[in-house]
């Protein structure tokens, strides 16, 4: 039985990602069926041990989201709603802040700075442009030369 479920030779590896683990047992779960194995592996391990194979490898599926349970998608509206409305909320937030700025002294300035300083970061990181060293060289233009060779302007 160890061979037909395990052709490559040994246990499964127990040091892989979620997916890897699921795709495996999920096979070796079909193989089990496919070939009539059931009976035996339950005389083998008991019928307890056979359940909570079923019960874990269905539990990692439904969390990976391949499971039978059909997944939700959210509505774009919805989204776009909570998009606004964390939106309006960081900017009172943003306005309070302000508010509580006194342009005399440095300390609140830069408290005021450092409370916004992940915003200012989220924003740079999401709206970059590339910079002017991130942008290629154009090449020198030329003329043609009457002979029909060409001049590189430097």
């Amino acid at each position: 039985m160890r061979d037909r479920l395990f052709p490559d030779g040994g246990a499964p590896k127990l040091a892989v990602d979620a997916e890897t683990a699921y795709v495996e047992a999920r096979e070796r779960l079909d193989r089990i069926e496919q070939q009539g194995l059931g009976a035996q592996l339950v005389a083998l391990v008991g019928r307890e041990h056979v359940d909570a194979i079923h019960k874990t490898t269905d539990a990692l599926g439904e969390s990976l989201g391949v499971g039978k349970t059909a997944r939700a998608t959210p509505s774009t509206t919805a989204m776009q709603h909570a998009l606004r409305d964390v939106s309006r909320t960081v900017a009172r937030y943003a306005r309070r802040l302000l508010g509580a700025v006194d342009e005399e002294d440095e300390t609140s300035i830069e408290r005021f700075t450092s409370a916004l300083a992940p915003l200012a970061d989220h924003r740079d990181a999401t709206s970059r442009s590339p910079t002017p060293q991130d942008a290629p060289t154009p090449p020198a233009p030329t003329d043609a030369a009457p002979n029909g060779a060409s001049t590189t302007h430097t």
